[in-house]
């Protein structure tokens, strides 16, 4: 039996500062996280917002540090800071546990996805010229690849209007810049798809 995840940030909160000192993190580590978990509690309140979800991280980062694009340059301190520490919460609400060091990418790719995902790498770093916005892009496009393609089992060719329409609904807890940057990319994705010819059709979204 699955087990539910924790959606109640404060009970999350503590869990995940249990099993960081467990795991032998500093009591230094420990108060940094512990500042800016208060301070992401108190950003979702303000916003009405009773649960947590991991959506609600990237927007509390986003309105935080400007991420993900400030990843154009190197970050500073704090700022790893703050996305570690939502790294934290994340991997904890999803897997129970952290482990000693999140690995940089946890998602499982099959060989078709991670060669698609490589191509796609390849046709931003030749059409783009900000390094900021290829890893927008590849952002988008990684976490599209992700629910559809891998979690929903969609074949590429199968991708259609309702597929783009279903998957823009669950941005709807995005704040407005973070889904606009998210859509543009994805945009992006979809010329991709059809001057490759993964797809007949220039796919859009409404």
């Amino acid at each position: 039996m699955e087990t539910k995840k924790i959606t109640n940030l404060e009970e999350l909160i503590n869990q995940t500062k249990q099993n960081l000192k467990d795991t032998g993190y500093s009591s230094t580590s420990l108060c940094v996280h512990g500042k800016i978990w208060r301070e992401l509690s108190e950003y979702l309140s303000s916003k009405g917002i009773a649960s947590y979800a991991p959506v609600n991280g990237l927007d509390y980062l986003h309105y935080k540090i400007n991420y993900p694009e400030i990843l154009e340059r190197t970050l500073t301190h704090d700022e790893r800071d703050f996305i570690r520490a939502i790294r934290f919460l994340n991997e904890y609400q999803e897997n129970g546990a952290i482990p000693s060091a999140l690995p940089r990418r946890r998602i499982i790719w099959d060989s078709e996805t991670e060669s698609l995902r490589e191509e796609f790498e390849v046709f931003c770093q030749k059409n783009l010229n900000s390094r900021s916005t290829v890893k927008s892009r590849m952002y988008a496009a990684s976490r599209f690849m992700q629910v559809v393609l891998i979690d929903k089992q969609v074949k590429v060719e199968k991708i259609n209007a309702k597929t783009i329409s279903e998957y823009a609904a669950g941005l709807s807890g995005y704040s407005k810049a973070t889904a606009t940057v998210h859509l543009a990319g994805l945009r992006f994705f979809f010329r991709f798809l059809y001057e490759k010819g993964y797809v007949k059709v220039v796919l859009e979204y409404n």
